[in-house]
């Protein structure tokens, strides 16, 4: 630590002008004035830059940097890492799952009769003209001879009655479809009706129903018509008009408006002369009518099926099976009677399965449950069963003398629906079953990882079958593991014969098909068909129980790499406890120097595909029990290397001039839960961590004492001292690119104890001037001549005969910066030239 020293001035003047022994030499016997060359040389702040275990010193673009580091540990992607624990599975099929029939379902609906409607013919009217004649001459009674007919349009209405249909259970029908014709045939010479466009001049007639024109008040209006153009004397108008959605009663009639734009000369009317108007509907249908229903009875004969290609059953016993008749009584009367009875279906008594159900109200719906369990089945002959038919019996009331509405949708619906028909055991025919499955084993238990895409570098499988094989079938078993995928990128399958065991390795597969997916994959899925051989003609009892088994066992599944999501995996790395060695500097250096800007430096290589977060504790301690704590949470950027720089604290850190760093909870969180990436086998996340700050300081004024080096004199050189030298001058020249000066004073004992107490010599005149502080920095250097008369009393110490050795101290005060900040260049130097000038007495040499 003695460039410590050197750095501040503390040695570089005195340690090289009095480190060295005065020599011995021969004099001659003349007076000559001599010069001692002591030191020529310059001494650079970057000739400081060392390394040490504890510390660094470097220069940066010629700045002083000192620093403290160490690296973390390195810390690798482990199979340990990429691994999920091995797991077991079993699948189990018994043969009872295929001896079922699957629910089956039968509706049929019986619906009321068709609503019957009597054709309606053609309600004929002939209208006299002669009163419509006259009223247009302005009155009169009698025929009308050689008159010409005036335009006329205000005579009164008349009524003609007529009726659609002929049926006394009928109250009324909504016609769903149906058209309206009406012939209109005009027997007179006058032109009836307008050839004015405006309707107020028109002929036109209206349709009222539930009502006759003699009793009309509750009569409902319909529809109106008006006739365009004016039909001529002896012509005939066709006309058709819609019906549909209207609501005619029995009662029906029609009012006539009739107008004319008068005749072009004179004519007859007699009192016989008329028009005539047809009226019928055609094409009706009706969409619900009010009626009176009589009594009816039903038979229907009908089959639910059983049919399977697989299992042909000759009889069978039913171990479970529940279903159920749903019947809508949608009738407008009430079913008396329901009986259903089935043919090849028997109770567990061998008695035929019958349901009978009574007074079912017009307008509700009943379930009646059927439960089949222990029932039986019997071929009525020796071929299989494909349907159980039944039979389905019901009756109902009249509804005389009261009207109900009916509609072409009332009807009584019955829905028989067996569910699933699971057989104890079952004499038949069997095909080749496929039974089909599917299961699933969670990937990844911690939930850590959320794969898209992975390599697989080992994971052994073993599949054992159960000896307990007890089906009279051969069979053979296909595996398919869905989201593990084959160098061909299609899905694992693995074939094997029953019973038997097989072995087989992942080793070389990837999970996903290709490393693009984002589908994330948390579970191995697998589905297994297991293909029984056919029974061909002959017939076998099957049992339930009959099964095949499986136990899956996949091993510890090693990834090679792995492209998904990763949830917050935490890495963590060893703490690191530091001692720092740093009593080379003076003691008071805290009171001397204050770092100013100190930052950590953290530089981590992440080679894995995810971002991560990187969180630690570091604390610096002093032998005073001080101590100053930082945290540090940074993101880690993927496969590169990231350097974070912090600030905060950091100078308190170190002006505590620390003995111990330690740095612990070193964890790397890798993953989001929301981000994909990638990681492999062999990834390592690694780093290091320094504190670095550049030697910027404020110099306070401060005293510093040390000891130096020691000045050993022989009697020989003594004695040329005290015989030969009439003075001394110490000659210094300094020139100075510190910031900082100094006075500088040397004292000299041949007693190691009294070096600063009692000197035998004390030089106090040396005095360094600072460089000048220009932003910070030092200046152009500052020159200094020194020079120091020594008289020979001075010398004193140096002859004594009994204590040779002479000990030197230095006592150096530093002249600060006056609070300024400043900062220590590699390039700040001091340049010394020193030597000792002696004026010498030499005499000659005696032959």
């Amino acid at each position: 630590m003695k460039k410590y020293l050197n750095l501040f001035g503390f040695l570089i003047l005195i340690v090289i002008v009095f480190s060295c022994t005065i020599k011995s030499f021969e004099a001659p016997e003349f007076d000559k004035k001599i010069e001692f060359p002591l030191i020529s040389q310059s001494y650079y702040m970057s000739d400081l830059a060392d390394s040490t275990d504890d510390f660094i010193i470097v220069v940066e673009n010629d700045t002083m940097m000192f620093s403290i580091s160490n690296e973390f540990e390195t810390k690798h992607v482990t199979e340990d890492d990429l691994k999920i624990d091995s797991q077991e599975t079993t699948f189990e099929s018994e043969i009872g799952d295929e001896l079922t029939i699957d629910s089956q379902e039968r509706e049929f609906e019986r619906n009321v009769d068709r609503i019957e409607v009597e054709g309606t013919g053609n309600a004929e009217a002939s209208v006299l003209v002669l009163d419509f004649a006259n009223e247009s001459l302005g009155g009169g009674i009698g025929p009308v001879v050689g008159e010409q007919i005036p335009p006329f349009y205000d005579f009164e209405p008349f009524y003609q009655d007529f009726g659609i249909f002929d049926n006394d259970n009928l109250e009324y029908v909504i016609i769903d479809t149906g058209t309206v014709f009406i012939t209109f045939h005009n027997n007179t010479e006058i032109p009836l009706s307008s050839d004015i466009p405006d309707q107020a001049f028109q002929m036109h007639f209206e349709f009222w129903t539930n009502g006759t024109s003699a009793s009309h008040p509750d009569s409902i209006f319909m529809f109106e018509h008006y006739i365009y153009p004016s039909i001529g004397p002896g012509d005939t108008e066709y006309m058709m008009l819609p019906f549909d959605g209207q609501t005619v009663y029995g009662e029906n009639y029609l009012k006539c408006y009739l107008t004319t734009d008068g005749t072009s000369g004179p004519i007859n009317v007699d009192e016989d002369d008329s028009f005539d108007v047809t009226f019928s509907v055609g094409n009706m249908t009706v969409s619900e009518a009010s009626a009176i229903l009589e009594a009816a009875s039903v038979n229907h004969e009908d089959a639910i099926s059983i049919s399977d290609e697989d299992i042909q059953v000759l009889s069978a016993e039913i171990a479970t099976c529940t279903g159920n008749i749903h019947i809508e009584n949608y009738l407008p009367i009430d079913v008396d009677t329901l009986i259903i009875e089935f043919t090849e279906l028997f109770d567990p008594y061998n008695n035929p399965y019958k349901i009978e159900e009574f007074g079912l109200l017009s307008g509700n719906t009943y379930d009646i449950p059927i439960i089949l369990d222990d029932c039986l089945i019997h071929a009525a002959g020796e071929n299989p069963l494909d349907s159980l038919h039944f039979t389905l019996y019901s009756s109902s009331g009249s509804t005389y003398p009261d009207y109900v509405l009916i509609t072409p949708e009332d009807k009584i619906l019955t829905q028989i629906v067996f569910g699933d028909m699971v057989f104890e055991q079952i004499v038949g025919k069997f095909g080749s079953f496929t039974i089909e499955d599917e299961s699933s084993t969670v990937i990844d238990s911690t939930g850590e990882f959320s794969l898209f895409f992975a390599e697989i570098n080992g994971c052994e499988v073993v599949i054992d079958i159960s000896q307990n094989y007890t089906l009279p079938l051969e069979a053979d078993i296909d595996l398919v593991f869905n989201e593990i995928y084959t160098q061909a990128g299609v899905p694992l399958e693995v074939s094997f014969h029953c019973p038997g065991d097989t072995t087989f390795n992942f080793a070389g597969y990837t999970i996903g098909l290709d490393p693009n997916s984002t589908m994330p994959i948390d579970s191995l899925h697998y589905s297994y068909s297991v293909i029984t051989e056919s029974t061909g003609d002959e017939y076998v009892p099957i049992n339930y129980d009959d099964e095949v088994a499986a136990v899956i066992s996949i091993g510890d599944m090693i990834l090679q790499e792995v492209i998904g999501v990763i949830d917050n995996k935490e890495v963590e790395m060893e703490d690191i406890y530091e001692e720092i060695e740093l009593d080379d500097l003076p003691d008071s250096l805290q009171g001397l120097l204050e770092f100013q800007i100190v930052e950590l430096h953290i530089e981590i290589l992440n080679q894995i595909g995810f971002d991560c977060n990187l969180s630690m504790h570091l604390v610096g301690s002093n032998d005073a029990g001080e101590s100053v704590a930082i945290d540090v949470n940074e993101t880690i950027y993927k496969e590169t290397t990231t350097e974070i720089i912090i600030e905060d604290g950091i100078t308190d850190l170190l002006n505590l001039v620390p003995s111990s760093i330690t740095v612990t909870d070193i964890i790397a969180t890798i993953g989001d839960g929301i981000t994909p990436g990638s990681i492999a086998l062999n990834d390592s996340i690694a780093g290091s961590y320094a504190v670095t700050t550049p030697m910027k300081f404020i110099v306070a004024d401060h005293t510093i004492t040390d000891t130096l080096d020691t000045i050993t004199m022989n009697d020989e050189s003594q004695d040329v001292l005290d015989e030969n030298i009439d003075g001394i001058k110490l000659v210094m020249n300094a020139e100075n690119k510190f910031p900082f000066g100094a006075d500088i004073r040397v004292f000299f004992s041949t007693d190691s104890t009294e070096v600063f107490t009692n000197p035998g010599l004390l030089i106090d005149s040396l005095f360094i001037e600072a460089a000048e502080i220009v932003n910070g920095v030092s200046g152009e250097p500052t020159s200094n001549e020194i020079i120091l008369n020594l008289s020979g009393d001075d010398f004193n110490v140096f002859l004594d005969r009994e204590h040779q050795d002479v000990y030197i101290g230095a006592e150096l005060s530093i002249l600060g910066t006056d609070g300024e900040v400043v900062t220590i260049r590699g390039s700040d130097n001091i340049k010394i030239i020193g030597y000792l000038e002696a004026e010498i007495h030499i005499a000659e040499s005696e032959e």
